[in-house]
């Protein structure tokens, strides 16, 4: 029936359609009360996907647009009827979800681990207030290291 109503052009040839639907079913077996049902079924949805379409148009028009507010329990709901108020649709995200608090796919890297960095190591000899900066390839914490053995 979806075929027929997609695929016919003329309103003759979707009743012919029909027609030869019906009379395939009939010599397979099946009632004729299944038939009925499927074809007022399809009217039902048809009709449904009608009044969703122009439900979708008209709040469209009323929407001024779309603001994503973080959900707080309490606040988001009165940040939502506030916003209502003036046509702006809301939708809540969660500020924090379970995979930000359960999945850490890496793990952390300590300052001694990071590599290919650029970095200042202060002098600590004197008040002179001299920093030397430089730049590694390699881990911080090696490159520190060597600093420690010249100075001493």
């Amino acid at each position: 029936m979806d075929r027929k109503d997609t695929l016919v052009s003329t309103e003759d040839d979707k009743d012919r359609e029909e027609l030869h639907i019906r009379n395939a079913l009939k010599s397979c077996g099946y009632p004729k009360w299944i038939f009925d049902k499927v074809k007022h079924d399809q009217c039902q949805k048809r009709k449904n996907t009608t009044i969703d379409i122009k439900k979708r148009n008209k709040s469209a028009q009323e929407s001024k647009g779309l603001a994503v507010v973080p959900y707080v329990e309490g606040l988001s709901e009165t940040a939502e009827r506030i916003l209502r108020k003036y046509g702006i649709n809301t939708a809540m995200k969660p500020y924090r979800t379970l995979r930000q608090l359960l999945v850490h796919p890496k793990d952390q890297r300590t300052v001694e681990q990071t590599a290919e960095c650029v970095y200042r190591i202060p002098c600590h000899n004197c008040d002179c207030k001299l920093t030397y900066i430089g730049e590694t390839g390699r881990n911080y914490g090696k490159r520190q290291e060597e600093h420690r053995k010249e100075v001493e």
